[in-house]
């Protein structure tokens, strides 16, 4: 029982750093569209690539951290579904449904934050180079975002395995 205990323990304290995570994503995003030089600043590390990104207007870098903000959306999702499973692991809590869905959950978001980020970065080009002659459309994919996919469709297919174990378990207890 004292490995429970420690699970128990130590997911009550992931779940407060993941919340404290959650608000300190919220907080740093709602700065960057107030001090639009941070922003600026934030746009420039996370795309070194982007050519002319220092001559944007500050309506361009808005709309540019606009469209950054699904990313962020998917990352918090991301957050949130880690906190549900990591209080649920608090109550001890370890193989029911509930986790199931909450394991699934996360892989659809490993999933889609590749996915989003794709489509992301084609749209940033266009911003940047709308008001130019030549309008130009990059494409990337990285090979951290191969990795998210890996392991969202890696977590989807646990989520789903434990689905089933925890029906067959419930199916169980009805015979006993």
């Amino acid at each position: 029982m004292t490995g429970h205990i420690s699970v128990a323990r130590s997911a009550r304290i992931l779940s407060f750093l993941t919340m404290v995570l959650m608000i300190a994503t919220v907080l740093g995003v709602t700065y960057f569209f107030i001090d639009i030089e941070a922003g600026h600043a934030v746009l420039l590390s996370s795309a070194p690539d982007l050519e002319d990104a220092r001559a944007l207007s500050d309506g361009t870098v808005r709309a540019m951290l606009c469209i950054g903000l699904v990313s962020v959306a998917v990352q918090l999702y991301l957050l949130w579904q880690a906190r549900i499973l990591f209080d649920l692991y608090a109550s001890q809590n370890y193989l029911s449904r509930d986790c199931a869905n909450t394991i699934r959950n996360l892989g659809f978001g490993l999933v889609a934050l590749p996915v989003v980020r794709f489509l992301q970065e084609p749209i940033w080009s266009i911003l940047m180079t709308l008001g130019s002659e030549d309008i130009s459309v990059s494409i990337g994919v990285s090979s951290s975002g191969i990795g998210y996919l890996i392991g969202g469709v890696l977590m989807l297919l646990i989520g789903w395995a434990m689905l089933e174990a925890s029906r067959a378990a419930e199916e169980n207890k009805g015979f006993v």
